[in-house]
């Protein structure tokens, strides 16, 4: 394994405690709330071990500035830093041979699998032992990691927000996409027109796109559905509600994109065009849907001029996916108390700024998130950073928490991309979904 030790190296919301009210419940009553208690008498001359990603280097970056601060304040404690350990089959392995990493990071699919195998502990009586204020944080990214009763881990924020190439706007005469997720008259109907403007071709060929975004993943998909009122199941996980009006009237919008009015590229067009974010890079597209950590990515492509925007509002208003990945600490970490100062070092509001400034995610702090240094920072995109706020703040939707996480969104993938390759009308591809899932949601309600 790769090692960068210390500083010197670098749905659903509602589910479990009932979202914000779940969230308010542990943090206390917002008024008068205790102080926190003082960080606690740790262990000196042991060792965290921290299972964090394969990079870029602008995360390995970040994570070692994340270590400074922790090892400043606790000088006695060490963090060795495992690269690539946030690898599920890495955390299945060490897991299985007895000698798990104290802070590992999980996604929201694949974490009640975890927890139900009694492999995470659960945060609650830390949290309530040192009166860990939640408050600040934006009530989704608590919620989206209570399950069951109990808050099994704390968020390493991710949103789904919409980029904007403004070269391609402006040379093809399409209006530019408000930089507010409020507007009222940015519709379906209003979207289209944009990516029809902004489609080119030539010699019969597509080379440029209106829009382009991932085809596999629930975010790019869901918001369609969302923001007409759907939902992939009901709020007791007794049926697939994908297949339902609103749900249809959703995926049928973005199918037609593809297939009928050709302003988005099909799943084998889009690995042709190099996968979700390079054809924007690329100047190949006009708006692409991907994850905040873009702008990171697209701050470093030279000549690129962009910025974000909302996505189109629906019959029942606005929705963006997000949800992000979780920080756990597992079961099985001889240094709980060192492990859990560490998560709570990560996600201060210190930590929190250094993370949302880098553009590796968006803060999961409102408090950062309302900070003038990201509200409007000098690299793009600039004041229309806000428009990543209202997201969180009004638009944000999170992820079903599934024990079959993998296995149901698999199915969804495999399924829907029969819709967006042409093969397979939309309302046979969900009867197939609900077919298939129904009878997995069994388990799920356990």
């Amino acid at each position: 394994m790769w090692h960068r030790h210390g500083a010197m190296t670098r749905r659903a919301v509602g589910a479990g405690l009932g979202g914000a009210a779940g969230a308010a419940a542990l943090a206390g009553a917002a008024c008068g709330a205790p102080p926190a208690a003082a960080p606690r008498e740790l262990r000196r001359g042991v060792t965290v071990q921290w299972g964090i990603e394969n990079g870029p280097q602008s995360r390995f970056d970040l994570r070692a500035k994340q270590v400074q601060l922790f090892e400043a304040r606790f000088p006695g404690v060490k963090v060795d830093q495992v690269v690539n350990g946030s690898d599920v089959n890495k955390i299945k392995a060490t897991l299985a041979a007895g000698t798990p990493f104290d802070l590992i990071r999980i996604t929201t699919t694949q974490y009640a699998g975890f927890a139900n195998q009694g492999a995470l502990a659960p945060l609650d009586e830390l949290i309530r032992r040192d009166r860990y204020d939640l408050k600040d944080f934006f009530p989704a990214a608590i919620a989206q990691w209570q399950w069951r009763g109990k808050q099994w881990a704390m968020p390493f924020l991710g949103v789904l927000t919409a980029y904007v190439n403004l070269a391609i706007v402006e040379r093809s005469g399409a209006r530019r996409p408000p930089d507010t997720w409020r507007d009222p008259t940015w519709t379906n109907d209003a979207f289209l027109e944009f990516c029809r403007k902004t489609t080119r071709q030539e010699g019969g060929q597509t080379v440029q796109y209106g829009f382009t975004g991932t085809h596999d993943n629930w975010r790019y998909y869901m918001p369609w559905v969302w923001a007409n009122g759907g939902d992939m199941f009901d709020k007791d996980y007794t049926a697939v509600t994908l297949g339902d009006p609103a749900g249809l009237e959703g995926i049928q919008f973005l199918g037609d994109l593809i297939t009928k009015h050709r302003v988005a590229p099909t799943p084998d067009e889009l690995k042709e065009l190099g996968g979700s974010n390079k054809p924007f890079q690329d100047g190949k597209t006009a708006m692409a849907a991907a994850s905040v950590n873009a702008v990171a990515t697209n701050r470093a492509v030279a000549n690129l001029r962009w910025t974000v925007t909302a996505y189109p509002r629906g019959r029942k208003g606005v929705a963006m996916g997000g949800g992000g990945v979780g920080w756990f600490v597992t079961a099985g970490s001889k240094l709980r108390d060192e492990t859990w100062e560490l998560l709570k070092v990560v996600l201060a509001p210190d930590s929190d700024k250094l993370t949302a400034l880098s553009g590796e995610a968006p803060p999961s702090r409102r408090s950062v998130a309302h900070d003038p240094d990201f509200l409007n920072p000098k690299e793009p995109p600039g004041g229309d950073m806000k428009v990543v706020v209202e997201a969180l703040e009004t638009a944000l939707h999170t992820d079903a928490v599934l024990i079959q996480g993998d296995e149901i969104f698999g199915i969804m993938a495999e399924e829907l991309a029969q819709i967006w390759a042409g093969k397979r009308a939309a309302r046979e591809s969900l009867e197939v979904i609900k077919q298939r899932v129904t009878p997995m949601l069994a388990l799920e309600r356990a």
